[in-house]
């Protein structure tokens, strides 16, 4: 019976060792792989910025049939979000002008990802000013 204990003990020894060195080799992999590295932000930013997800938006472009699927997130100050929120309506609206006179073929340029992110910002700054947005970003751009 007391070689039955010592070899569960053992057992859980090895065990507890071969676990905590199984964690330490991942968490030294996980290092190696930049995994582990902070983010480098400017001081006093960490807790000032917000994101507000507008609704997706299927948008029909120039009269040729096509649509243009969006899903944009903003970023704003965080005090601001209240009065983005409020101000939806206006930048949906904004938008469905926009994309709506946009033709297929200035989206497919090679410099359209670039142009087309300036462009949006520039619409929702018009539509909330003097709210401030700081930038836009697609989660999804779909040519439908």
């Amino acid at each position: 019976m007391a070689t039955a204990k010592h070899s569960l003990s053992f057992f859980i020894a090895i065990y507890a060792a071969v676990f905590c060195l199984l964690g330490l080799l991942g968490y030294y992999t996980a290092g190696e792989a930049g995994w582990l590295r902070q983010a480098v932000v400017a001081p006093g930013t960490v807790n000032t910025l917000a994101y507000y997800d507008l609704p997706r938006m299927t948008i029909a472009m120039g009269g040729n049939g096509r649509y243009v699927r969006l899903d944009i997130t903003l970023e704003v100050a965080k005090e601001d979000i209240y009065a983005i929120d409020g101000m939806r309506p206006r930048i949906l609206d904004r938008l469905n002008v926009f994309f709506g006179a946009l033709k297929s073929d200035q989206i497919e340029s090679a410099s359209a990802p670039s142009w087309l992110r300036n462009e949006t910002l520039g619409e929702v700054k018009k539509a909330v000013a003097p709210v401030q947005v700081r930038d836009v970003m697609f989660r999804q751009f779909m040519i439908i």
